[in-house]
């Protein structure tokens, strides 16, 4: 009497591998076997649709925590830009000022 080698799991894929239900001598079918020994369909399925949830959460966030940084170093450069232009239009009334001032001592004197 001879024995039939175990099937043999290949767990990059979790499929049966070896001789097998649906599977002929040397050449492989389409057919999947009608039962995994490791995780069925429906379960990688679920584990897909867990996995695909992680990542576009995690995604969303990343995309969220850099819009917010980006938002910032805007903001701040908008601030610097508007004490820099008032910064320079004091200057300019400061100097149009002293101008005017010289002029009135120039025709006194």
């Amino acid at each position: 009497m001879k024995e039939e080698p175990e099937e043999v799991l290949d767990q990059t894929d979790l499929q049966p591998k070896g001789k097998g239900k649906g599977e002929k001598k040397g050449n492989q079918t389409s057919e999947k076997p009608e039962e995994c020994n490791w995780v069925g369909e429906a379960e990688k399925t679920q584990m897909v649709r867990v996995a695909t949830y992680f990542g576009m959460s995690l995604g969303a966030f990343v995309f969220w925590q850099s819009m917010e940084k980006v938002h910032v170093w805007i903001a701040l450069h908008q601030d610097e830009k508007k004490e820099r232009l008032n910064s320079e239009a004091e200057i300019r009334r400061m100097r149009e000022e002293l101008l005017h001032q010289a002029k009135q001592n120039e025709r006194l004197a």
